[in-house]
């Protein structure tokens, strides 16, 4: 008897040979003996969560099931830069929106980097007075420029109408000049939701006088300024019992006092975490020390230099660790630290840590439970071999407690 051959095999379809097509709110597939398979909505967007920026470009155009979440994720986080290769985006960004406006609806943060390469301060686009009313649904917002960027009567209008909504809650502003300092000033009272607010190299032509009323004063969690002359006038409007976290940038101004910043101080008695920060530009300057007696929930100090340690910036640092309670309840401290590869720096600097530590070991700091050092290269090179290793030998009682972290950070 011959052996029969073997049957073939039904052939099952396989997800290549599915042939889909697309629907809004869902995604079908039809296999050959007709069945529909559809993908919950639920689903797409899951796996669309966890896709990345360029595939999310080619999802939005591929279907309508797909388009809603790469759009909302693709336009969250807007950045309108102007450069040589994009002279005008902001322009170019209205146009979009004329064809598209349901797209202004899906940004969440606007950051605008005007990258003039005009040396002449420069005057914000008329454009960015029409696209700002569009943007209903932001949290954050930052202006910045590498020139000065001169707010004109139409960019205000525009912006308080902006800063007044209700979901805005964080506004960054730098390098920008007003003409009054109640013009800033009834700018950021239009916003009674702000709770983060960063000023920096915010100038004025002229510092005049604006009633504020006590009930008014912004409750802000946080805030980082300059030492400019204007910060009398910010700081009027802040109700410093609501401040948790506080930046502050030293700058060459001779009539801006320590008294300003002591007073500020004094009345932020909840702050949790303290940050100063002192440019070059400061280094030849009779920096003061500042007291925290009064601060018994300060957590977190921080220190931050642009160029080199010098004895008047340790002295400095020593100043304000020696201002806080005793016993102290602040239990980490950081130090940002720009890297020289020169060996005079790193000398110096590894000398600097070693009396530090003679600080952060004693009352009142003594109850330190963390000591964290970041190092971040000068020029962007390589970060020398072995700085590591040295600070932690420079830091020996630290060290071998377990409270000490050095981290070695990216070009920034």
């Amino acid at each position: 008897m011959c052996a029969s051959s073997p049957q073939a095999p039904t052939r099952q379809p396989s997800e290549a040979n599915v042939p889909f097509e697309k629907t809004r709110g869902c995604f079908n597939m039809t296999p050959s003996d007709g069945r529909s398979i559809t993908l919950p909505q639920e689903l797409i967007d899951l796996i669309l969560e966890l896709t990345d920026q360029t595939t999310l470009k080619v999802c939005s155009r591929v279907a309508s099931a797909f388009r809603y979440t790469s759009q909302r994720r693709l336009f969250s986080d807007l950045l309108l830069m102007r450069s040589r290769d994009r002279p005008h985006p902001i322009a170019g960004f209205s146009k979009i929106l004329i064809r598209s406006p349901h797209l202004a609806l899906h940004v969440r943060s606007l950051r605008i980097l005007e990258d003039s390469f005009n040396p002449r301060p420069s005057t914000m686009s008329a454009q960015l007075s029409s696209i700002l009313s569009m943007f209903v649904n932001l949290n954050k917002i930052s202006i910045d420029s590498q020139s000065r960027l001169d707010w004109n009567s139409d960019v205000l209008a525009a912006f308080r109408d902006t800063i007044k909504s209700s979901t805005l809650t964080s506004v960054r502003i730098a390098n920008s000049t007003f003409e009054r300092s109640s013009q800033l000033i009834s700018l950021l009272q239009s916003n009674r939701s702000l709770e983060f607010l960063a000023l920096s190299r915010v100038g004025v032509q002229k510092i005049d006088m604006i009633e504020v009323d006590a009930g008014s004063q912004l409750r802000l969690r946080s805030l980082e300024i300059d030492l400019y002359p204007v910060m009398r006038s910010v700081t009027s409007v802040i109700d410093p019992q609501c401040l948790r976290h506080l930046r502050i940038t030293a700058v060459l101004f001779e009539d801006l006092d320590s008294n300003t910043i002591q007073c500020l101080l004094d009345n932020a008695s909840h702050l949790n975490h303290c940050h100063f920060h002192c440019p070059e530009i400061c280094f030849t300057l009779n920096i003061s020390a500042y007291s925290f007696r009064s601060h018994l929930r300060l957590q977190t100090l921080e220190f931050s230099v642009t160029d080199y340690w010098t004895p008047e910036m340790y002295d400095w640092a020593v100043g304000i660790l020696s201002g806080v309670p005793n016993p102290s309840p602040v239990q980490h401290v950081i130090l940002n630290v720009r890297v020289h590869l020169d060996m005079p720096w790193r000398s110096n600097f590894i000398g600097y840590l070693t009396h530090l530590q003679l600080v952060l070991t004693a009352p009142p700091v003594a109850p330190l439970r963390r000591v964290t050092v970041r190092l971040n290269s000068y020029d962007g090179s390589h970060i020398g071999v072995g700085i590591e290793q040295e600070i932690r030998d420079a830091l020996p009682v630290l060290r071998d407690r377990g409270l000490l972290e050095v981290v070695l950070l990216e070009r920034n």
